[in-house]
């Protein structure tokens, strides 16, 4: 992976443990981590290949990489995380949210037309707590509407608490 001096990218290296870049800081993140949030592809292959960080990595939350990816709507590196490192695009965090719910939460359509279309994860699939895709879309106009739309979700679906859309 080239490098180059410079690289806007790659200075987020910079500000972070310096011992090894899978550790975390002192707020708790890795630099694979914020790497993954702000969609930085370069750097997350820098991380992966060159410095052989495990791309699965939980936090104590047990979030991955490929959920920070996901709530953030950066699909290069949700394809990346799934199609070369081989991640499960259906797993879950320890909340029962798969990266699916949190891109419904975060109602990020180009996510969640990733995960559905390509990586084929159903969008019925409920949470821990039963709670499917288009119902935590909440507020999310357009990533309802492509649940509803295209991949013909129930419209009034009830949460166990017996609140609708």
């Amino acid at each position: 992976i080239n490098t180059p001096q410079g690289d806007q990218n790659l200075s987020i290296l910079y500000h972070l443990p310096q011992q090894n870049p899978g550790s975390r800081t002192t707020g708790g993140f890795t630099p694979m981590d914020i790497a993954a949030e702000k969609g930085q592809l370069q750097v997350v292959r820098y991380l992966t290949e060159v410095c052989k960080v495990d791309p699965g990595m939980k936090d104590g939350t047990g979030t991955t990489h490929l959920h920070r990816a996901a709530m953030n709507n950066k699909v290069d590196v949700m394809r990346y995380f799934v199609e070369v490192c081989k991640q499960d695009p259906s797993g879950e965090d320890d909340e029962g949210y798969a990266h699916i719910h949190r891109a419904a939460l975060g109602g990020h359509v180009e996510a969640l037309r990733y995960l559905i279309e390509v990586c084929k994860i159903d969008p019925a699939t409920p949470t821990a707590d039963g709670l499917v895709a288009v119902l935590l879309t909440k507020g999310q106009f357009e990533a309802m509407k492509y649940l509803i739309e295209e991949c013909k979700q129930d419209p009034a679906v009830v949460e166990l608490s017996g609140a609708t859309l």
